[in-house]
């Protein structure tokens, strides 16, 4: 297999135009697998970024503007829903990227309860929030890391059936 690179600035025939070496010096194709080179190599060197998957253990949850009761509402979790955890603050995880907030007249639009405030007080920073909710309503996900053949319906069924039976005691 021929090194994307050795393609980028043209060596290696890309098989294009019958062979010739013009075909494969092509600005276009020389483009392509610059880009294409590139991208695996910002794949390569960026670290992973520390997140893991987390199930919902009470019957619901509000998701707010910022790590704080006084934030704004901006939906709800259930029971069972499985989510992503970015970090963890003062009792709090962040389950979203941070996004746009929609700000109008001072007012975010998506806020559904409580403030809707477009300010850092309410965790709108720049016109953007991310979600959060308490950290002791989500536990763990299990089954986070496998393949849908290695964690079947019966086993997720019995998984949310220990959920609710905790939540229930």
């Amino acid at each position: 297999m021929a090194d994307l690179s050795m393609i980028a600035i043209g060596h290696v025939d890309a098989g294009l135009g019958g062979g010739s070496p013009s075909a494969a010096s092509s600005p276009r194709l020389r483009t392509m697998a610059a880009l294409a080179a590139g991208a695996a190599a910002l794949c390569l060197c960026l670290p992973a970024a520390a997140e893991s998957r987390m199930v919902v253990v009470d019957k619901t949850i509000v998701r707010r503007t910022c790590p704080s009761m006084e934030c704004g509402g901006v939906g709800r979790f259930n029971l069972g829903e499985s989510v992503v955890s970015y970090e963890t603050e003062g009792g709090w995880t962040r389950v979203s990227p941070y996004y746009t907030a929609a700000c109008h007249g001072g007012q975010s639009a998506f806020v559904q309860t409580g403030s809707s405030a477009c300010t850092r007080r309410n965790g709108i920073e720049q016109g953007k929030f991310a979600e959060w909710v308490k950290a002791e309503f989500l536990k763990a996900d299990p089954y986070s890391g496998l393949s849908p053949p290695d964690a079947s319906c019966a086993d997720r069924c019995t998984l949310l059936q220990g959920v609710r039976d905790s939540v229930s005691d």
